[in-house]
């Protein structure tokens, strides 16, 4: 890795704050700059990447950086998202809870009814 740091409008910073890895002896060739600060002049922060091939070349991979939200507002929204979830995973295991228990009844008074000669009778009364 040469360097990995962000830009700004398409504009590479060298700032200690900015800078993940950097080896000072290099520096981005200006046809490198140039393209980035063309491609990502709209872009307002950015990560790139500047990586060695296995040939001597150099390759960069810039990548749009998604800006952290800050406040009230994100944190409620997780804080709901996490409640929806824990309570959908409580729902889910009641219903499965009760559609066993339903089965199970089902199969009890199915076993009952064919036991009793289909009459649902639990005594058999003779007709004289």
């Amino acid at each position: 890795m040469l360097l990995d740091t962000l830009m700004y409008y398409g504009e590479l910073s060298y700032d200690g704050q900015d800078v993940q890895t950097w080896d000072k002896r290099w520096r981005p060739s200006e046809k490198a700059v140039r393209d980035l600060r063309r491609d990502w002049r709209s872009i307002p922060v950015a990560k790139v990447s500047f990586i060695t091939n296995n040939v001597g070349g150099v390759n960069y991979t810039p990548a749009k950086v998604k800006p952290r939200k800050d406040g009230l507002w994100p944190w409620l929204c997780a804080l709901f998202t996490l409640c929806l979830r824990w309570c959908f995973e409580k729902i889910k295991a009641c219903v499965i809870g009760c559609l066993c228990l339903i089965w199970e009844m089902l199969i009890f008074f199915i076993s009952g009814f064919a036991k009793n000669g289909g009459t649902g009778d639990k005594k058999k009364e003779a007709k004289c």
